[in-house]
């Protein structure tokens, strides 16, 4: 397929995809070194009145998603038009949908299925906090990474609170995992995508999606189906009522909140542990009760950490990750060999410098009781590097140019999205040397790769 050779500054190495409403690029941005995702809408759609009103929208997609800095959504960087093609640059994201998953054979483990939906949990938690609802959630907008990150994807049709554009009567989303509010044109808010999010978990969990259900017309007299009973008995206990609330027909019944939804969804994942296996041919994986046990255990096996440790740890992560805390905590306690290295593994998922430093406060002190630890000996909290807290000292400052923070901040932005600039201003404040600046800027990036990958493009080594 053709494409352009550059869009603005943006040179064109090819095309991702493509499909009716437009074309996504990968792009090169050469003045910062950086490979992006370029969206672009299809000229011929640009035309007349509803020409109009897609141009808002996809201006409304950069605006929506640039509120929503937050490690499980794809970040927006700008906002551009060449000529008559408008463009949003965004992060270009190594993974795959989740929709190519749910056409193959595979079907994902219990345990894998529930990490994932409480990632897009988590995601939308924090949109809805910005006032944003998605409005069309769905298995190719849901972005599995290589490390097992989730990355929710296309706000294109993404609705600012209060600030309603759409055309009375236009039907916006995608039918399939459309709540019966949406598919009747009317009112949605955070409680529409907690429904499609549940039509993601249905499939996950039996292989078939289920039917789109219509409410019913008011002063018609007829009742309103929930998720067909026949489907819902493929659900394995004891998450056919979480399912069955994520997919009420009225939004009263459903859960008011990610948070909400997450932490039922967590409920029932505990209770899986006791529960019969469901019938086999229903498009799951049954975990045996001994792998059941260490996919919901909340820690390693008793002895090999202090347990009021590992909780205190989870507690002061929850209020930055929500409910993927636990899932992070129990990750790390598998492979770290300290309580300090563990906190230092988890802190690393906090996006932000004084969130980080929030929660390094709150697990002070932790490590130096008498009970068991993995390597008997173990150091406390408070023997973290200083690298990894934020200086308050009043050490001399590195000398940096505004030309050596902008480059800085371009670099950052595809790790951490629009937080960027505020990370290196404050980081600038700290650092006595330039190679310490960007050493302690790397501390803000979660992955290791892209750690290295980010310092080895500043001429340091990982």
């Amino acid at each position: 397929m053709s494409h352009p050779e550059s869009l603005g500054k943006y040179r064109i190495d090819g095309v991702l995809g493509h499909g009716a409403m437009g074309t996504v690029y990968k792009g090169y941005d050469a003045s910062i070194d950086r490979a992006v995702a370029i969206k672009t809408v299809h000229p011929h759609l640009l035309t007349g009145t509803h020409g109009e009103e897609l141009r808002q929208r996809f201006a409304r997609e950069a605006r929506a998603a640039a509120r929503c800095s937050h490690p499980n959504i794809v970040s927006i960087f700008e906002l551009g038009d060449d000529g008559e093609t408008p463009f949003i640059v965004m992060e270009l994201i190594e993974g795959r949908e989740l929709s190519e998953h749910l056409a193959g054979p595979a079907r994902f483990a219990i345990e894998q299925a529930v990490e994932t939906i409480l990632q897009v949990l988590t995601a939308l938690q924090f949109a809805h906090s910005c006032g944003v609802v998605h409005r069309d959630i769905k298995p190719a907008n849901i972005i599995l990474l290589a490390d097992g990150r989730v990355k929710v994807a296309d706000f294109g049709v993404a609705h600012i609170v209060a600030h309603q554009m759409t055309q009375p009567g236009l039907v916006i989303g995608t039918p399939g995992y459309m709540s019966p509010e949406q598919l009747a044109s009317g009112p949605c808010d955070a409680r529409s995508d907690l429904y499609s999010v549940g039509v993601v978990l249905c499939e996950l969990l039996t292989g078939c999606r289920p039917p789109p259900v219509l409410a019913p017309a008011p002063g018609s007299g007829d009742a309103a189906l929930d998720p067909p009973a026949g489907l819902l008995n493929q659900v394995p206990d004891p998450f056919r009522p979480v399912v069955r609330r994520a997919m009420a027909v009225h939004p009263d019944d459903r859960f008011r909140t990610g948070e909400e939804f997450a932490a039922a969804l967590q409920a029932a994942l505990r209770g899986y542990c006791g529960a019969a296996p469901p019938p086999e041919g229903h498009g799951t994986v049954v975990l045996s009760p001994a792998r059941a046990d260490s996919a919901l255990s909340t820690a390693p096996p008793t002895g090999r950490w202090k347990p009021a440790d590992l909780e205190a740890v989870e507690k002061a992560l929850v209020v930055h990750l929500g409910p993927m805390a636990r899932l992070v905590v129990r990750k790390a306690a598998q492979q770290a060999a300290s309580l300090a290295e563990l906190v230092r593994s988890v802190a690393s998922h906090i996006p932000t410098d004084a969130e980080r430093a929030l929660f390094l406060n709150k697990v002070q002190g932790l490590g130096t009781g008498d009970a068991a630890s993995p390597t008997g000996a173990e150091p406390s909290v408070s023997d973290i590097p200083p690298a990894a807290k934020p200086a308050t000292d009043r050490r001399p400052r590195a000398s940096l140019s505004r030309e050596e923070l902008q480059s800085a901040s371009d670099s950052l932005i595809t790790y951490v999205g629009p937080l960027a600039t505020v990370l290196v201003n404050k980081t600038a404040q700290q650092a006595t040397s330039v190679e310490e600046f960007y050493r302690l800027l790397a501390e803000y990036i979660p992955n290791a790769e892209e750690r290295a990958s980010f310092l080895q493009r500043k001429g340091l080594s990982g």
